[in-house]
């Protein structure tokens, strides 16, 4: 039984079953308690009508009388004296008699009723109980027992329960199978969705929108979960071309240059020029993969950390002097608004953070522009401002500044030495720090970077 509707269908069914079998037993403990009480209850009801009825019509033959009501009632019929049995009446043929207790039999001709149904001897088999009821004939007290047929009840009742099994199965079985094919159904499609994804088929999607149960849930799921697949494909896909690409463009510079240097009549001054460029991307390749590999190191949230308090706006300073040669060559202008607060976190780490965003803001803002450093302190939490006056970012480019690789311009990038990695290990940086980095821009006005770290983090496990 290695399908699940095989599993469902037999869960179904022996569900059913069982309850019915349970109700069933249930039902016929409860009804043959209450088929006690009412047998008795009719068995004395009966009784006081045969002595009624004897009474009004004067046939003056009691013992045919008995007897003829015994076959008509079902009943077998037992008179006693004070002597012992008198006679025997049997409604069928085929009854057995049964012994009374000598003491029951006096209780009766006492003058009591004996009520055998409601207050069973233990030891009486049910079959063998009776109800006992004292008349007088003449001068004389007689005792009357009355055992009736609770047999025809009984299998009246087992017939039924039994029609009603059979019926519950007939009718049952083909709506369980209806029902169980109606359930597995969606999980069928699933399973075969779920292969074709697991072949590399992101494009899947399951069409359950009209659900509203726990497998529309399911569905919801499975689809978010396929578009993130499809997603994360196509960044792998991306990211390897973007690769390929960094890696070949420079490779194929320094082949062209290195047979180019093959020549022995090349002049000095040209094959010097040829060993700086061999020497300069040679450099581009190392930096690209020191920052690939880094980018990995902090994605695998591996990377080492190991913070340290230390105030934030003389390490803003720092890098700021270290970068001179850079901004001071462009003829920049530096506002620094610099409110002094310390801070603990991985100091070499957040220099590369202020590192990368200064070389871009440096980068972009043209000769004699602008660019103002601020920080303070907001709501417990150190924000840092690096804005410029550079071209800006278009407004559709903004949500993938922080990919890798994304370049708003690949050919003035590639001119400057951009990799298109910086700001992807900015992010994991201030990731790792539990900050948050946005940025906001006007295309043709200029970019701001906002830096929100806390000013206490958490100690990280390496």
């Amino acid at each position: 039984m290695n399908s699940i509707y095989a599993r469902v269908v037999a869960l179904f069914l022996s569900v059913v079953v069982i309850s019915l079998l349970a109700t069933s037993i249930l039902s016929k403990w409860w009804n043959e308690e209450r088929i006690e009480k009412q047998m008795e209850r009719q068995v004395i009801k009966d009784s006081h009508g045969i002595f009624e009825l004897y009474n009004q019509a004067e046939t003056g033959n009691f013992n045919r009388y008995l007897a003829t009501v015994a076959r008509l009632k079902d009943y077998d019929l037992y008179v006693y004296t004070k002597e012992g049995l008198m006679r025997r009446y049997p409604g069928r043929k085929d009854s057995q008699p049964v012994d009374i207790r000598p003491d029951t039999i006096d209780h009766v001709l006492a003058g009591d009723v004996y009520r055998g149904f409601t207050e069973p001897d233990s030891k009486i088999p049910l079959e063998e109980r009776t109800v006992g009821i004292p008349f007088v004939e003449g001068q004389k007290r007689y005792a009357l027992f009355i055992r009736p047929n609770i047999g025809g009840p009984r299998k009246d009742f087992n017939r039924m329960m039994a029609i009603i099994l059979i019926m519950v199965l007939i009718i049952g079985v083909p709506l369980v199978l209806i029902a169980s094919r109606y359930l597995v159904k969606p999980l069928q499609v699933m399973t075969r969705a779920t292969r074709r994804l697991a072949k590399g088929d992101f494009s899947v999607r399951l069409q359950m929108n009209d659900r509203r149960d726990e497998l529309g849930t399911l569905a919801t799921s499975f689809n978010d979960m396929a578009r993130e697949l499809e997603q994360i494909e196509e960044m792998r896909r991306r990211f390897v071309s973007n690769v390929s690409h960094e890696f070949q463009s420079p490779l194929t510079s320094i082949r062209g240059f290195s047979k180019a240097l093959q020549e022995e009549e090349m002049p000095r001054s040209e094959r010097r020029n040829y060993l700086a460029i061999i020497e300069k991307e040679s450099e581009r390749l190392s930096r690209l993969s020191r920052d690939l590999l880094q980018l990995a190191s902090l994605e695998s949230d591996r990377h080492p950390f190991r913070p340290t308090h230390y105030a934030l706006d003389e390490q803003l300073r720092e890098v700021l002097v270290n970068m001179e040669p850079l901004w001071a060559q462009k003829r920049l202008t530096m506002d620094l608004d610099l409110a002094p607060l310390h801070i603990d976190a991985d100091r070499d780490q957040l220099a590369q953070v202020w590192t990368n965003l200064l070389s871009n803001a440096i980068k972009f803002t043209p000769l004699e522009g602008a660019i103002r450093i601020r920080l303070q302190e907001v709501k417990g939490q150190a924000q840092i401002q690096i804005e410029d006056t550079g071209p800006g970012i278009r407004k559709e480019d903004l949500p993938n500044v922080f990919q890798r690789f994304f370049k708003t311009d690949p050919s003035r990038d590639r001119s400057q030495g951009g990799s298109g990695i910086g700001l992807a290990i900015v992010r994991e940086i201030i990731r790792h720090h539990q900050g948050n980095i946005a940025v906001e821009s006007d295309w043709g006005k200029g970019s701001t970077f906002i830096v929100t770290l806390p000013v206490k983090v958490a100690k990280k496990q390496n």
